[in-house]
């Protein structure tokens, strides 16, 4: 079945930047950014060579003539009255720093500059800049980590290898100051200033840090959090800034105090399932095995593991084989594009709320995972099997690739609104979603409301409804969310089943509260 083109462009379609990149999501372009900057740094090599070469050039014309000059050195009146020595230096003074003025004038590395210039387009832009230093900040957010910790690497019990150079920890800086957070903003302040040297004097200044900006940036955070007596010691033992001092104080007195929550629709209660300190709650829910949902279980029943009965939530272990897991990933690796979130007209969105590649299954004109290819077949009988829903060849489903700071944000994935799938199919009745691969770096599927963490593991199947059983009513408490990845990379795949296939098995059996959001 071939679904019409505006089918398609409703369920959370992958969309690609004008340039198609993702520096900031994919490995490919990363690896082109390391590339890219070692190709750069060879170009300044180069430069730095013509420089050399052309101060060479200078020296060895400053050598030649001063030489009459070292030869008059105590002797002028004597030297000069010869006019074989008077002659040269008028002829000299009038006519080689003439041509000496032109020789400094003229370009130098010319072909680096031409280099640079052209490579300039393919480097990241603002927005990407932004994404990326997002998905720090949701690293630190979400597992509570100071600037320091994040600096040396220590997340989350993990110690990873961090080259975070006072350049960064500024930029990092700044994105929270602009965005109002003023106490992570001090935090990395603090830190950039730690990190400076007078040895990276000469470099920061070339790339745009200065101690001044720094100190000045930094008193003003905490002249806003209200610790005024160190904001003005720290302007006084600046040099340049002590007499400004009193003035710069009172500029900053006038700012608004305190500081924003970048993130204000994340709980409490999802930063703490994310963590690993989290601990479930014990329950008299049970790990068997499921012979009943469809009848071939009955000679090959499934791993089930009972995660909560309200909502329904449970796990399948040990669903999909390797073979098909590889297979899936070989027909997605290299089409996997930045995915959207359908989202109402007229919202705001406060946060990045998904960060992520992703591609999906099947893919229309290829046999391989079409809706008559094998592996296409074996997920929807796999999907059949543990859900026991009416499962048609319609049935999409997206590969996804979360790398660091990849994540999605509490949300429940009913649509509540009108689309012409909801008008055609209905809302999304359950959720299906596989793990690809080990992510024991981040990456869980937390369920906050229900204090649930789900850390995702190869060939393990999460399944859960999203409608109450006997009215169709959205069920809030299947808020979940992805926890951000901050080491390797999750691979996951998620199938959502609309309920106007189940009819005949879900029924609304009597009236409920849900609104009618699709007319």
């Amino acid at each position: 079945m071939i679904w019409p083109q505006s089918v398609l462009l409703v369920l959370l379609v992958s969309a690609k930047n004008a340039r198609s990149t993702s520096f900031h999501l994919s490995d490919a372009d990363k690896d082109y950014l390391m590339e890219l900057d070692e190709q750069l740094s060879y170009n300044l090599f180069e430069y730095a060579d013509k420089l050399e070469e052309k101060a060479q050039h200078v020296q060895r014309i400053v050598k030649e003539i001063r030489q009459p000059l070292k030869a008059a050195k105590g002797i002028e009146e004597e030297y000069l009255s010869n006019p074989l020595h008077s002659f040269p230096l008028i002829r000299h003074l009038y006519e080689d720093w003439g041509y000496l003025e032109e020789f400094m004038k003229r370009p130098v590395g010319q072909d680096q500059k031409n280099f640079l210039k052209e490579k300039l387009q393919e480097l990241p832009i603002y927005s990407e800049v932004v994404e990326a230093t997002e998905a720090i900040a949701r690293i630190q957010h979400t597992y509570g980590l100071t600037a320091f910790e994040m600096i040396n690497g220590h997340i989350e019990g993990i110690q990873l290898n961090s080259t975070l150079t006072a350049l960064d920890c500024f930029a990092i800086a700044k994105y929270y100051l602009k965005s109002g957070k003023i106490d992570a903003a001090a935090d990395w302040l603090k830190n950039t200033k730690h990190l400076m040297s007078e040895d990276n004097e000469e470099v920061h200044e070339v790339l745009g840090l200065s101690v001044r900006e720094v100190v000045m940036l930094l008193a003003r955070c905490l002249t806003q959090l209200g610790q005024t007596d160190e904001a003005f010691n720290l302007l006084k033992s600046q040099p340049d800034l002590a007499e400004k001092t009193p003035d710069l104080m009172d500029l900053y007195m006038a700012q608004p105090k305190g500081s924003k929550n970048l993130f204000p629709t994340w709980s409490k209660a999802y930063s703490a399932c994310c963590r690993s300190s989290h601990t479930p709650n014990p329950t008299r829910l049970l790990c068997r095995y499921n012979s009943t949902s469809t009848p071939f279980l009955k000679i090959a029943p499934l791993k089930m593991e009972e995660i909560s009965l309200d909502p329904y939530v449970v796990v399948y272990h040990d669903v999909l084989a390797e073979r098909a897991i590889a297979e899936v990933l070989r027909l997605s690796e290299t089409k996997v594009e930045a995915v959207k979130v359908v989202q109402s007209p007229g919202t705001i969105r406060r946060e990045n709320v998904r960060s992520a590649l992703g591609f999906w299954l099947p893919e229309l004109g290829e046999d391989i995972n079409g809706p008559n290819g094998p592996l296409y077949k074996h997920i929807q009988n796999i999907v059949r099997d543990i859900t026991g829903f009416v499962i048609g060849n319609e049935q999409y489903y997206q590969v996804l690739k979360y790398e660091f700071g990849g994540h999605y944000s509490p949300h429940c994935d009913f649509f509540n609104m009108s689309l012409q799938i909801t008008r055609e199919e209905g809302d999304r009745i359950a959720t299906v979603l596989f793990y690809l691969n080990d992510a024991p770096h981040g990456g869980a599927t937390v369920f906050p409301d229900l204090m649930v963490k789900v850390p995702a593991q190869k060939g393990k199947v999460l399944f859960w409804h999203n409608l109450r059983g006997e009215t169709h009513d959205f069920d809030v408490k299947t808020l979940h969310g992805a926890c951000p990845v901050f080491h390797g990379t999750k691979l996951a795949m998620a199938g959502w089943i609309y309920e106007y296939n189940q009819m005949f098995l879900k029924p609304t059996l009597r009236q409920g509260d849900r609104p009618n959001a699709y007319t």
